[in-house]
């Protein structure tokens, strides 16, 4: 059962009716547990989850009413439940292994992942924030806040937005897909999406909004997965538990000049060297004997020419001998293994 209790607020009302510049509040509730060294404060209207000393699976959700009155509602503990494999048990709230889905937790008998299923989901190009949440917690929650996971988009993009615009940049969060214990969230540059759909983004576009993006997204997820306190403490936010950042946009290919290979080598030196050996042949020779020699000369680069492509043909076929044993030694190798 989910249990009400009431408490009122220590307010200083010359405090309240003047500006706080570091908050930014002019209206606001101050909660405080015995086993916090400072007051939390609390924005009117607003609301913040306070979990018990040692014990994160007890909390309570108070909110700031109007005229600075608290209310605050003790939720129900979770439970602590053990996940249960074919090949392993884990204990609630410790690491877990499930295969593909990156890193897990056991938490209250559920998996929660950074990634969905395999079968779940398919990204297609473009930079994604994948998040494993609650569903225990979800249940517990929507009580209070009438709302689920889905309703949990909205602070978290204002976190990104934050985040970004700290860094220059404008960055927001599209739901892709929502899964079983999952939330699969595109991440958008306002400048570069505006009026743009999906089947019209270009290659340079994804390039361009990974390129701003991803560090500030980056530390929001990180900001999940150590239970920041601006995560740990918002009511709808605390449902997230693991998140990962996956970039799917190919990298920008990188071309190189190359040098020529030893066959194009040798053969443009040969047809150099010709031409030289003329020149000075015409320095010392009379005209007859050097055009009577060219016959020899032209002779002796076509056999030589011929000489070096029947090289390379033979280069090339053994080694399209050698692939050839090898896929048929690979063959043989999983029969026999089979």
């Amino acid at each position: 059962m989910t249990h009400h209790t009431y408490c009122h607020a220590r307010v200083d009302l010359p405090r309240i009716l003047r500006n706080i510049d570091t908050l930014g509040l002019t209206r606001y509730c101050e909660v405080r547990r015995q086993w916090d060294l400072r007051p939390r404060i609390i924005e009117e209207q607003e609301s913040i989850r306070i979990y018990t000393e040692g014990d994160t699976d007890c909390s309570e959700v108070c909110f700031c009413e109007r005229h600075q009155q608290v209310k605050c509602e003790v939720l129900e503990c979770v439970e602590n439940r053990p996940c249960e494999t074919g090949f392993a048990v884990y204990n609630h709230n410790a690491p877990a292994y499930q295969a593909y889905r990156g890193e897990c937790i056991c938490y209250s008998g559920d998996f929660i992942c950074m990634r969905p299923r395999a079968e779940e989901y398919q990204l297609p190009t473009g930079l994604f924030l994948l998040v494993g949440f609650s569903r225990t917690e979800e249940a517990l929650l929507r009580a209070v806040t009438r709302g689920g996971v889905v309703d949990a988009v909205i602070p978290l993009q204002t976190i990104v937005s934050t985040v970004s615009s700290n860094m220059g940049e404008e960055c927001r969060l599209d739901l892709y897909q929502h899964t079983t214990d999952n939330l699969v969230l595109q991440v958008r540059h306002f400048q570069i999406s505006s009026g743009v759909s999906n089947h019209n983004y270009t290659l340079y576009m994804f390039q361009e909004e990974r390129n701003r993006c991803e560090k500030p997204l980056r530390l929001v997820a990180e900001m999940i997965n150590k239970r920041d306190p601006r995560i740990h403490h918002d009511v709808r936010l605390s449902l997230f538990v693991l998140a990962e950042v996956i970039d799917t946009v190919p990298n920008p290919q990188h071309y190189s000049y190359s040098q020529p290979s030893p066959l194009a080598s040798g053969v443009w030196a040969c047809w150099w060297a010709w031409p030289m050996a003329l020149l000075v042949l015409g320095l010392e020779s009379p005209p007859d004997s050097i055009f009577g020699s060219l016959p020899v000369f032209f002779g002796s680069v076509g056999v030589a020419f011929g000489k070096t492509r029947e090289r390379h043909i033979l280069l090339w076929e053994t080694k399209e001998e050698s692939v050839q044993c090898s896929q048929k030694c690979d063959v043989r190798n999983a029969f026999s293994l089979a």
